[in-house]
């Protein structure tokens, strides 16, 4: 009886004979992510700490120049009630970022090449200018602002949103109309080539702002 209730106790606090306890109650964890925070000059009074140890933001959280490679496994957003900034680093992956943001999420002069583990709804701006992006795979699907996405190697705007505001496209090697969004609510800022150019754009999709060519 006493083995059996050790073994429910056992599984229910989420150990496994492969796993470390420690690690498990997440003991230790609180300390990893506080000490990252202050390195990253981010003061304790801008977040704080679920139970599970991930991380919402009280206001904006600016991580940028911060010669960030990756977020710790341990460092997990899960909202920020201001903006998510990250520009200015080497990220090669936004996992870790927070899932939502209550403003404007930057992470342009990366080498991201896609956005996945990024925010999937943003409630401002989405910059990623400045990336070696491929593919758009991951980005969010609910940006009430401008995309800015000028500056990568896209090839296509595949995985975008249908209607979005302001777009930046410009310096991407874009090589196909297929996947634009059904609306630009905004102005639209493109490099002009044998695929782009306005009267194509026009056919594809509605812009009900200016149209800029570069």
């Amino acid at each position: 009886m006493k083995k059996y209730l050790a073994e429910s106790l056992f599984e229910y606090m989420g150990f496994t004979e492969e796993g470390d306890p420690v690690k498990d109650m997440g003991i230790g964890t609180e300390k990893l992510v506080v000490e990252w925070m202050d390195k990253n000059r981010v003061p304790r009074y801008q977040y704080k700490l679920t139970r599970k140890k991930l991380i919402v933001g009280n206001d904006t959280i600016d991580l940028s120049k911060n010669n960030i490679v990756e977020f710790p496994e341990y460092i997990k957003f899960i909202f920020v009630h201001g903006g998510f900034h990250c520009n200015n680093n080497s990220l090669k992956s936004l996992k870790g970022c927070p899932e939502k943001t209550g403003g404007s999420f930057f992470a342009s002069h990366n080498n991201l090449k896609d956005l996945i583990g990024g925010p999937t709804d943003v409630q401002g701006s989405y910059g990623v200018s400045n990336n070696q992006l491929i593919t758009l795979e991951g980005i969010a699907q609910e940006i009430t602002e401008g995309i800015y996405l000028n500056d990568n190697q896209l090839k296509s705007l595949q995985f975008i949103p249908a209607q979005v505001g302001d777009l930046y496209i410009q310096n991407n090697p874009i090589a196909t109309l297929k996947f634009f969004p059904e609306e630009i609510h905004g102005d639209l800022h493109y490099t002009k080539s044998k695929i782009l150019y306005k009267e194509a754009i026009e056919r594809k999709c509605y812009v009900s702002g200016e149209i800029y060519e570069y």
